[in-house]
């Protein structure tokens, strides 16, 4: 069963980066489905039921990357545009991912394995959650953290007790629209901001 996005959830995200005062290469990496005919992990489901998906995880740079990976829910920002929460009350809770971080030769590719579990008395309707990928490092005596997310959309239907909560009802896709955005935090005082989708935020 395929159906639209909202425009919040389907809204392209901008890929920003920051030069590092050193001169030395920001660090690169992508992350898709492994399903290479969608851009964003998107299912249609039943209440109750679980899903089993991955993403690919590749290091585009010349250098080792360490990344971590995680799962959290997303927010609409002030702008509209979808901010990854410091929480995983929501969808965010309903994804799962190998919590061992991934370290990737230039050019390397991992695949890393995605586990839905959407709630029994979770609310019909569409529910927006992301795999967060993040590079920490120090630019300038400053921590910086680079983040690229990639959106999971969980269309909710009623549950059906015909189901036994492991079946994938359908699949909904962008066809060749972006899903995922690098977020750029410089971390000195306060909370980090995490985007989504739109430009990152310096927090000083």
């Amino acid at each position: 069963m395929r159906r639209a996005l909202s425009a919040a959830a389907a809204a392209v995200g901008l890929v920003l980066g920051l030069a590092s005062p050193s001169g030395a290469a920001a660090p690169s990496w992508s992350v898709r489905p492994q399903d290479t005919t969608v851009a964003v992990l998107a299912h249609a489901v039943p209440a109750g039921a679980r899903v089993d998906d991955a993403v690919v995880v590749t290091n585009e740079g010349a250098e080792v990357l360490e990344l971590t990976v995680a799962t959290a829910d997303t927010v609409p920002g002030d702008d509209g545009a979808l901010q990854v929460a410091d929480t995983r009350t929501g969808a965010g809770g309903w994804v799962d991912v190998p919590a061992d971080p991934l370290v990737l030769a230039p050019g390397e590719r991992a695949v890393v394995p995605v586990r839905i579990a959407v709630p029994a008395e979770a609310a019909v309707g569409e529910h927006v959650a992301a795999v967060v990928t993040t590079a920490a490092g120090r630019e300038g005596g400053v921590a910086v953290e680079r983040r690229l997310g990639l959106r999971v959309v969980l269309t909710v239907g009623p549950r059906s007790t015909g189901l036994d909560g492991g079946l994938v009802v359908g699949f909904l896709a962008l066809g060749a629209a972006a899903a995922a955005a690098v977020v750029v935090a410089r971390r000195r005082r306060g909370p980090v901001v995490h985007h989504v989708d739109g430009p990152a935020q310096e927090v000083r």
